[in-house]
């Protein structure tokens, strides 16, 4: 399966295509009052406003670097809503083996329940990305009010 490859520090993750809507360049975000550190902000994505999760404020608890790789990788969200993911030197994609020898868990129980299996391809391991469960409901009531 074809994934977007990003990198989050020295660790490498792939979002699966069928997921994306389309990649944007980094644009400047305006601030949500109120709302947990990794949301970064939320812009205009063709005439809809659109949260952004910084996904190494989610994982590492830091803010991605800002780089000439970094993109807002907007994603279908649950409930055909649109979210934009703020993705660090997200430029290559891969195709990732997704069968079932080279798909294998982690292990390790996370709180990330976003984080998906680990696949080695090309001797590379690759995180997968699941944007379901991305967002607690909590926090999904304040990003997607509805009107």
């Amino acid at each position: 399966m074809i994934c977007l490859k990003f990198n989050i520090d020295d660790f490498f993750y792939g979002l699966c295509y069928e997921q994306i809507v389309e990649i944007v360049p980094c644009v400047a975000l305006t601030p949500i009052a109120g709302a947990p550190e990794y949301v970064a902000g939320y812009f205009n994505y063709r005439g809809r406003i659109t949260p952004v999760i910084d996904l190494t404020m989610a994982l590492n608890k830091h803010a991605s670097p800002r780089v000439l790789g970094s993109r807002i990788v907007v994603v279908n969200y649950e409930n055909n809503r649109l979210l934009g993911l703020l993705l660090t030197n997200a430029t290559e994609t891969m195709d990732v083996d997704m069968s079932e020898d080279s798909l294998q868990s982690s292990g390790i129980k996370s709180e990330a329940a976003f984080m998906g299996e680990i696949s080695i391809t090309d001797g590379i391991s690759i995180q997968l990305v699941n944007t379901r469960g991305l967002i607690p409901p909590e926090v999904q009531e304040q990003l997607y009010q509805e009107r």
